[in-house]
């Protein structure tokens, strides 16, 4: 358990390499120092408060706990003061039904608490670039104690309100990848409001919709009129693809270039190229390592379920990555189609799509990695790495501001994740 711990621990410098060479150039240096930094104060958070929010009292007592736990409230779990060799794992209200490994609870803080680093370290790759650094750290403080926490007591506490209702999940599809990956897409939908100056505008034929949240009169956030043309352009409403600069300040926007075609895919395309492809491939190897301690370590031992989640993990990774290069090889003949070059091909199978795919087939077999059979696992990836892909086609427009498609990739593979564990679970 404790190197399944530092295995887990070793996927946050695997973040930092991954999302420093998928990003832009000029948002690089905060996604190489951002999640190391959230690992350090997360882990004052947890040391201080947080385990005792998510997981106090660990060992479960029917005469102290009645009924769904919604919050931890143990004070004798902060600072780790009453934190010793007691046997705590996977169990639940009738012994008989929810019965498992045991391990000291020193452990199990230790794993539970590179979790909790982790899955704050994701919100830190949709935070960089956005808002200054200390304005964030005031944030993932707040967004542990108040979202992480009392979502990994419903998870994983015997308690918890989803775990009694027969929600399975093994490792965290929803605990640590929907829950970062929506809040992702909260931070992203806030930032292009901010960006737009809170203001919209959305035309529907005749109709067209003004929203205005700038204002603390809330009946002025809304107005509707009828247009006399078919399309309206607001010239106060900028752009929702405006960028930031690093210290989260929005810059102006560029200037059209007029030789430019507004609504080339293939200059849309270039724009999204990887910064580094040795830091994105190195990246994405080493969460695949740390992947293993993630999904195995889950089974709190070196027994059969760890192996077989192990296993399960490697299958999934293995087919989601071939799934993403053939997708891309697919799309080519499109590209012939709807270009007048018939030598531009903006799909081609590359490294950058084999690695997004590998990512998506580790995501979905997460909440999966110990209840499917392993014969079930390239399944996770297949489909995992379909629906990740089709997701990143659709946020590429709706989402501009979530740059490195944490939303499509964690949120969507961890929900894909969860509701194929209820048809292959056993």
């Amino acid at each position: 358990m404790i190197v399944a711990a530092a295995l887990v621990f070793f996927m946050i410098p695997g973040l930092c390499l991954h999302f420093s060479g998928v990003s832009k150039p000029d948002s690089t240096l905060t996604l190489v120092r951002l999640p190391l930094i959230t690992t350090a104060v997360v882990g004052c958070v947890w040391y201080m408060w947080g385990y005792a929010l998510a997981f106090s009292p660990a060992v479960y007592d029917p005469d102290a706990l009645r009924g769904v736990s919604w919050y931890g409230g143990d004070t004798r779990a902060n600072a780790y003061i009453d934190i010793t060799a007691r046997p705590v794992g996977i169990q639940g209200p009738d012994p008989s039904v929810m019965t498992g490994p045991k391990i000291p609870e020193m452990v199990y803080v230790f794993y539970q608490g590179m979790f909790a680093c982790f899955t704050a370290s994701l919100v830190s790759g949709g935070a960089a670039g956005k808002t200054r650094v200390g304005r964030y750290l005031v944030f993932i403080t707040l967004w542990t104690t108040l979202v992480y926490c009392p979502v990994a007591r419903w998870t994983w506490h015997p308690l918890g309100w989803s775990k009694l209702r027969g929600a399975m999940d093994f490792a965290g599809g929803t605990a640590v990848h929907v829950c970062s990956g929506s809040s992702v897409a909260a931070l992203a939908v806030f930032s292009q409001l901010e960006a737009a100056d809170w203001r919209t505008t959305l035309v529907f034929r005749k109709l067209t919709v003004k929203i205005k949240l700038k204002t603390w009169k809330v009946w002025r956030w809304l107005s509707v009129k009828e247009s006399t043309t078919d399309t309206e352009v607001d010239p106060r409403t900028t752009s929702p693809q405006a960028e930031h600069a690093g210290n989260g300040q929005v810059r102006a926007p560029r200037q059209p270039n007029v030789t430019e075609r507004p609504g080339s895919s293939l200059n849309r395309e270039q724009s999204s190229l990887p910064y580094s492809i040795n830091h994105m491939v190195l990246g994405t190897s080493l969460l695949w390592v740390g992947w293993f301690g993630f999904n195995g370590g889950s089974a709190l031992g070196a027994n059969l379920r760890a192996v077989s989640a192990c296993l399960a993990t490697q299958a999934a990774a293995c087919a989601g990555g071939t799934i993403g290069l053939l997708i891309q090889w697919g799309l080519a003949p499109l590209d012939r189609i709807a270009s007048d070059n018939p030598d531009t091909l903006i799909h081609t199978p590359s490294i950058q799509e084999f690695c997004d795919g590998v990512i998506a087939g580790l995501v979905a077999i997460t909440p999966a990695a110990g209840y499917v059979p392993v014969k079930y696992a390239p399944v996770f990836g297949v489909v995992g790495a379909i629906i990740c892909k089709v997701l990143r086609i659709i946020m590429y427009n709706l989402l501009p501001a979530d740059k490195l498609a944490i939303f499509a990739v964690h949120a969507g593979g961890g929900a894909t994740g969860m509701l194929l564990t209820a048809f292959f679970a056993k």
